[in-house]
Parts: C-alpha cells; structure tokens; sequence
C-alpha cells in the first residue's frame, strides 16, 4: 500500500483591501474544521490587483491576531506587493519580483518596514513568502539578518536545511495530487476567486481532509539537503527547458 503524502494549505495575498467575501468565508470554514493554512500577509499592500473591499487598517490587524491565535501560521508576504522588474529569481516561477536585484540596503529597508508593521500590530513571525514566488540570495542574506528562518517556496517534496533556512516547498496551485508521498503546500490566492471555485475548492479540502496538516506539524521533518537540493534543481532545469522549447516554437512558428 502506497504511503500518501500530507498536505499543507497556503492562502496568499492577505491584506486590509484583500477580497473579504472568500477570504472570511475560506477561513471560518477550514477553522471550523481544525485545520491551520499558513496565511501570506502583506504588510502594506498597494498592489491595485489585489484591492478589493478596503476596511479599517485596525480592524484587519484585529483580523491577522485573531488567525495566528487560531493556530494559522502567519507569513511575512513582501513588503507592499508591487512588482519592481520581470526577474524569475531563484524558484524561476514567475517573470516578476518585489525584490530580485535590489541592493542588499534597498531590500533591509522594505523587510524591516515589513517586519515593523507586524511588530507594531502585535504580530509575530518566522516565515518568508516572497510576492510573485521570487526572490534572490541577497533577499536570504537580509531574511536571516531580521530574525527569519522558515522560508516556504521550494521544489522539493520534503522540508529541508540550507543557507540557514527551514524550506518547505510550494509545489500544488489550488488542486490536491493524491497518491504521492512526501509534504506538499497547495497555494490558494481567494483574491480572485468566485463562488464556483470556492466551492469546487471547498469540495476538494473535505475529500482529503484526512491528510491535511497544519506547519507545526511538520515542522521538525527533514530529508537530507542533498537530495532535497537536488530535487530542486532538477524541477527547474524542466521549466527553464519547457521555456527553452516555448521560444523555440514561437520562432518557428
């Protein structure tokens, strides 16, 4: 019998003007059934995408309190969302960054003003995810210089130590993968959700309820780096490869 993996559920874009309708209705229905999503909160959102139904800066700070109290883990996401160039960075997801090329002091100022609203508002965190999946090493050099070690964006199937950091991968958008062993984080963004999908959403979490897990619950499982690293690697050669053909058929074609 095959070993089946556990699921971590992530919910990115969290923010004062974030779009209340799913976000409360997402997040009263996976407390009441016990289960613990890490939470990606931007700290002072001025991404005009992502701004919905803006309510009082107090009040969505009540909002995050009340989450982490919950058991939630609560994420640092970015400083303000808003994307500077096209730069992959080090996960080679998206053409699109808050952070990558920016200057070691650039990047310090905007984490620590990040940091300080969180502080400021009572809220405490380890846990890095970077706006668009994409960040460089000189983001890792001011993470660990602010205090934080958790950094959730990997390709790897199994948490993992490197340059100082606890990384767990982000590997699934919106759809569970049953039969695989190992840790995977879904990746929700309610921002842009409608009924229809926050059903079929709602649907596919009671399906697999049984195997969904909060972060404390693996917080201490590891593999070794090499093979965890390794994996990595080998997940973005096949995008930088698919990429590679992409442009190839759009020459010729």
């Amino acid at each position: 019998m095959k070993r089946k993996g556990k699921y971590l559920l992530r919910l990115d874009d969290f923010s004062f003007d974030c779009n209340w309708k799913y976000w409360d209705d997402i997040l009263s229905f996976l407390i009441e059934l016990g289960i613990k999503p890490i939470i990606a909160v931007i700290p002072d959102n001025k991404d005009k995408e992502d701004s919905n139904n803006p309510i009082p800066i107090l009040e969505f700070w009540n909002k995050v309190r009340y989450y982490q109290s919950k058991g939630c883990t609560i994420a640092l996401h970015g400083e303000n969302h808003l994307k500077v160039n096209d730069r992959k960075g080090i996960m080679r997801v998206t053409n699109a960054s808050e952070f990558v090329g920016l200057s070691y002091d650039v990047q310090y100022k905007k984490i620590s003003n990040g940091i300080n609203i969180f502080r400021n508002n009572g809220v405490k965190t380890n846990m890095w995810i970077a706006p668009f999946h994409s960040f460089d090493y000189t983001t890792l050099k001011v993470l660990k210089k602010v205090g934080i070690n958790v950094i959730s964006d990997s390709y790897s199937t199994f948490p993992y130590y490197y340059k100082g950091f606890y990384w767990v991968g982000c590997q699934l958008w919106d759809r569970f993968r049953k039969n695989r062993k190992g840790i995977w984080t879904i990746c929700y963004h309610p921002n842009v959700w409608d009924d229809n999908k926050l059903n079929l959403i709602k649907d596919d979490i009671l399906k697999n309820i049984d195997n969904i897990v909060g972060f404390e619950d693996i917080n201490n499982i590891k593999v070794s780096s090499f093979r965890a690293i390794t994996t990595h690697k080998i997940v973005i050669i096949k995008y930088q490869f698919k990429s590679f053909l992409k442009k190839i058929y759009k020459i010729l074609f």
